[in-house]
């Protein structure tokens, strides 16, 4: 079974739409209440390689595009949430499944909250850091000045 059959097999009924642009380039959208599940299945389960994570402001609200590299087939996944609240987008952090996470979470114009998720908002920059438990802790905070 190749990895695009594993991943649709393995995220189910979580697939609200399956794109491909080319054989290499495939982009999932998900419901946001599923992009914790969603992320621990590509990153832990099937061992794809978080690369970055990208966003843009849309008419509806938010886009937010969580890529990840299948290297053997050099394949590119990406999973694709839309936040549609434009005063307090809030989507959960995936910090607690790899730190390094926190690099992308803690970019200018979104913030996490102290329920876990990142909520977008400004510029202020806020820096977290994930302690043993997975638990976010503010290390350094600041604004952002570009």
């Amino acid at each position: 079974m190749d990895m695009k059959d594993r991943i649709r097999e393995e995220l189910g009924a979580r697939v609200i739409r399956w794109e491909e642009k080319r054989p290499s380039r495939v982009y999932v959208t998900i419901d946001k209440k599923d992009i914790f599940a969603a992320t621990e299945i590509l990153f832990k389960k099937l061992g794809l390689r978080f690369s970055i994570a990208s966003g843009m402001q849309t008419p509806k609200g938010f886009e937010i595009l969580y890529h990840f590299g299948y290297d053997p087939q050099g394949q590119i996944f990406s999973l694709r949430v839309f936040l549609e609240e434009k005063e307090n987008p809030a989507i959960d952090s995936i910090t607690p499944l790899f730190p390094g996470a926190v690099r992308l979470e803690g970019e200018p114009a979104t913030r996490v909250n102290d329920r876990g998720e990142i909520i977008g908002g400004g510029y202020e920059a806020k820096f977290w850091s994930a302690d043993l438990k997975g638990e976010l802790i503010p290390t350094l905070g600041g604004a952002y000045n570009g």
